[in-house]
C-alpha cells in the first residue's frame, strides 16, 4: 500500500480503467491510499508520497477538527425517532433532523 496527499479535482481524478487496475480509497484530510500499482496515479494527481506514519497522522488531525466541531455544534442531537427507528442518542440521530454521527477515528489500511 502506498499514501500520499493530493487534492480531488472532480472527473478524472480516478478513472474507471485506474479503479479496476487495484484499490485506491480517500480519507480525511485529502490522504490517499492506493495499491503499489499506483505510482503513476499518484504523479497524474500532483499526489506527494507519504509514509503510513505521516499519512495517519493527517487523517488523526483532520478527524480532531471534525469531532471538535461536531462536539461545539450546538444543534441537539435529535432524540425522538421517526416512524419508530432506533439509533444511539450518544452517537447519531433518526433521519428527522439534529447533527447526525459524530465523526469516528479512521485506521489507514
Amino acid at each position: 500500500m502506498i499514501y500520499c496527499t493530493a487534492t480531488n479535482y472532480g472527473k478524472n481524478f480516478i478513472t474507471f480503467a485506474e479503479n479496476a487496475k487495484g484499490l485506491i480509497e480517500g480519507f480525511p484530510g485529502e490522504v490517499w491510499a492506493a495499491d503499489d500499482v499506483h505510482t503513476s496515479w499518484i504523479t497524474k494527481v500532483k499526489g506527494v508520497s507519504k509514509t503510513k506514519a505521516e499519512a495517519q497522522a493527517i487523517v488523526d488531525t483532520a478527524v480532531d477538527v471534525e469531532q471538535v466541531a461536531w462536539d461545539n455544534d450546538p444543534q441537539p442531537i435529535e432524540e425522538t425517532p421517526i416512524d419508530g427507528d432506533s439509533y444511539n442518542v450518544d452517537t447519531c440521530n433518526s433521519y428527522g433532523g439534529g447533527k447526525g454521527y459524530r465523526p469516528g477515528d479512521v485506521t489507514l489500511p
